[in-house]
């Protein structure tokens, strides 16, 4: 008869469920290392980033936004009074505003590449 080893502090996973054969736990431990390598693969490859990064990248991101939409009516306010000189029908000043929502959105955009680029892989 073989001798049992003994699971000190229950840190080796857990035991065999009531019934289970030694096999089928025995494939339940090679399923789970192969899961655990397969995340790490995939996390090699970039595919899978760690959570730390993901949430200072977002934060980040967050930031930087507020800090562009609230300096968008300083900007907007200056454009819109330079377009009721040059054209202060509701056209001109819509197509002002419009203008300056598109480029608020451009600067959005290149400042979330920029800091996806500045962010660890």
């Amino acid at each position: 008869m073989a001798k049992r080893l003994r699971n000190p502090g229950g840190l080796i996973g857990r035991p065999r469920a009531p019934g289970e054969s030694f096999e089928a736990a025995r494939r339940r431990k090679e399923s789970a290392l192969a899961d655990l390598r397969q995340l790490e693969f995939r996390r090699r490859k970039g595919e899978l980033v760690e959570l730390s990064v993901a949430e200072r990248t977002v934060a980040a991101f967050i930031r930087e936004l507020r800090s562009l939409i609230l300096e968008q009516p300083a900007l907007e306010c200056d454009a819109l009074a330079e377009a009721f000189t040059q054209d202060p029908t509701p056209a001109g000043v819509k197509r002002e505003h419009e203008r300056a929502n598109r480029d608020l959105l451009e600067r959005m955009s290149q400042r979330a590449f920029t800091l996806a680029e500045e962010q660890p892989a």
